[in-house]
């Protein structure tokens, strides 16, 4: 991939992804390098979980709403069990000073008006009513590993609760919400299709993220899972395990 290929604005894209989640992860803030493209530092330390990850499904129809948006950048963890699209590039960011391989894809269109490059059937797609339908992602038509961004949501998404960033199990921002997005989180209970969905979340991010420098998420991906067997009813803080 040539530098010229992404754009400053694309570091947004990363921020997204390392700045608002991946960052409560970590004891302290992060530092963020995108070479060609911009750093910054992120994040306020540790975060926490949110009760509802442990209480509510998700059931995701694949209507196709959420593959329109502003993001233009895709990445994968760099990972030997799995293979990336053909048209993806090696790409390397810096986290705390250490590098993280990525494979990365930059959308060709717009995506706010053409939608993601994997997109397929979007003749289809219905933007005023609700138009559930399979394989509207190739990507995940074909059995393929999606991006982080898209493993993640609308499944987590981070959100503050009194000045602490928790990972939440609930729709993301409120426009997104009925009747835009057809699935009432609220009402859908846990249940084991979703829980192995969301393991399988952890083991890209155990992939990508452990080793880095101030980073725990090894000691919280085992939190989470001794919490499936006693959910919490209040807000759990990392700092008061790790």
């Amino acid at each position: 991939m040539t530098i010229g290929t992404l754009l400053p604005r694309d570091f947004d894209d990363f921020v997204y992804d390392w700045g608002r989640t991946y960052s409560i992860f970590f004891s302290q803030p992060l530092t963020l390098v995108v070479p060609g493209v911009g750093k910054g530092t992120f994040g306020s330390g540790l975060g926490g979980f949110s009760p509802s990850i442990f209480s509510r499904g998700m059931k995701c129809i694949a209507c196709g709403r959420c593959c329109y948006g502003r993001e233009r950048v895709w990445t994968w963890f760099v990972d030997p069990d799995v293979t990336p699209p053909e048209d993806t590039s090696a790409f390397t960011i810096f986290v705390n000073g250490a590098p993280v391989p990525l494979w990365v894809h930059v959308n060709r269109g717009d995506p706010r008006i053409d939608g993601c490059d994997y997109l397929i059937n979007k003749g289809s797609l219905s933007l005023d009513g609700v138009t559930p339908s399979q394989g509207f992602c190739r990507l995940w038509a074909e059995g393929r590993d999606l991006p982080t961004h898209c493993r993640q949501l609308p499944d987590y998404a981070v959100y503050p609760v009194r000045g602490t960033p928790l990972l939440s199990r609930r729709l993301p921002p409120r426009n997104w919400r009925a009747p835009k997005c057809p699935i009432d989180v609220a009402s859908l209970p846990l249940d084991q299709e979703t829980i192995e969905k969301d393991r399988y979340v952890w083991h890209r991010w155990l992939v990508g993220l452990r080793g880095l420098p101030g980073c725990h998420i090894e000691e919280i991906y085992e939190l989470w899972e001794k919490l499936l067997h006693t959910p919490p009813r209040t807000p759990v803080l990392f700092s008061e395990f790790v």
